[in-house]
């Protein structure tokens, strides 16, 4: 769709960082998300420029310019540092000839932004920003006798809080973590951008006769793709007629075929590993219900591309998901982390067709706010707002 305002100019707009690897294919959620966002822009006649340390890109708007970071990096714990002040070089050089009127930093945060952004008093907006997952994760040891990470990040922690400092917009996936940003950092300018999907505009008819669940994630401890595959034996023990997929791959995958070995589940259980985003569409036009096992998930992109295409989504209930489904109404949210309770919770559906042609229903309905066209049009509208302050 082109640019067609008549009373505002296409804005020039320079991304700092547009994920760690800017994608509008490969089965890279951040990348995917960002590429949405910032493709979609330049498809309205917007100029955007944008820094990334890497790009798989096969389709873009002749507006978008990607500029991919030059090097190796030998340290991980360096690697933020490199693209920080390599982008900001970049944006030296390009506003010598360029008079942007937003600068731009995307994700990753906190230890991914080191440095301040400059942005020579142009307006600075972060995000899209989600919840944070539980600070649990394992890690790894150093090289060498000294860790770089423990003495670089609280120096990288204290570069974010001058980037949230120095920022003039905020924006958030959702509306209340928006607001709760709004209220933490005392923003006027505080939005929503919610991921852009592509909604199927059909109806999905589901067949309970034969019931396909699909779990959907990188293969990873805090995705619990065990506690998914406990489900799957659950339901065969209560000989349900079903079929499970698993797409993914990661560090679990091993404990899950172990565990499908060990428990006899081969029949039931199929491993598609990592596959291409249009791969996904297609497989969730099959799916009956789309379970989200993750414990304060950020967002979800998953989740919300299941829902456009009208796949009944059962999810615990907490981070992003709480925030955009309607338990009972767009999707079933489940309080209790335990394989048996979302069992009960397919249970229940499969004994109640009526509902979930309704929740299917609704789910596709919801998905209309968040097409591109809809989402980029409401985002333009708060940019020029933005840049006019």
């Amino acid at each position: 769709m082109e640019f067609n305002t008549q009373q505002k100019k296409a804005l020039s707009i320079y991304v700092h960082c547009a994920s760690d690897y800017l994608t509008d294919y490969q089965s890279h959620g951040e990348g995917l998300i960002c590429f949405s966002i910032l493709n979609g822009l330049a498809n309205r006649g917007h100029r955007v420029i944008a820094f990334t340390p890497k790009a798989s890109i096969r389709n873009k708007s002749d507006n978008l310019e990607v500029i991919e970071s030059s090097g190796p990096v030998y340290f991980n714990s360096l690697s933020p540092w490199k693209y920080a002040i390599e982008s900001n070089k970049r944006f030296k050089q390009l506003s010598q000839h360029i008079n942007f009127d937003i600068v731009w930093r995307m994700n990753p945060v906190g230890y991914g932004c080191p440095l301040p952004p400059l942005s020579k008093n142009k307006p600075l907006v972060i995000g899209p920003l989600y919840y944070k997952w539980k600070n649990n994760a394992k890690v790894a040891k150093p090289r060498f006798w000294v860790s770089l990470k423990k003495i670089l990040d609280p120096l990288a922690d204290m570069g974010w809080k001058k980037t949230l400092k120095n920022a003039k917009a905020i924006f958030c996936a959702t509306i209340p973590h928006a607001i709760a940003m709004g209220k933490k950092y005392n923003k006027k300018f505080c939005f929503d951008i919610p991921l852009i999907v592509r909604p199927s505009g059909e109806r999905k008819v589901n067949n309970l006769a034969k019931v396909r669940i699909t779990f959907l994630a990188n293969l990873l401890e805090n995705k619990r793709p065990l506690e998914f595959c406990k489900l799957v034996k659950i339901l065969k023990d209560n000989n349900v007629d079903f079929e499970a997929v698993i797409i993914g791959d990661g560090p679990e995958r091993i404990k899950v075929e172990n565990y499908i070995k060990n428990n006899q589940l081969g029949n039931n259980i199929q491993l598609l590993g990592r596959i291409p985003n249009d791969q996904v569409y297609k497989e969730l036009k099959q799916t009956t219900f789309f379970i989200n096992l993750s414990i304060g998930e950020p967002y979800g992109r998953n989740i919300v591309e299941a829902m456009s295409e009208g796949v009944v989504v059962i999810s615990h209930a907490s981070g992003g998901p709480k925030d955009f489904i309607k338990d009972g109404d767009t999707g079933i949210l489940v309080e209790s982390e335990q394989a048996l309770d979302f069992s009960k919770a397919i249970l229940d559906l499969i004994s109640n067709a009526d509902k979930v042609d309704q929740i299917s229903k609704n789910a596709l309905k919801r998905s209309q706010d968040w097409s591109s066209e809809k989402v980029i049009s409401d985002l333009e509208q708060k940019l020029f707002k933005i840049a006019a302050s």
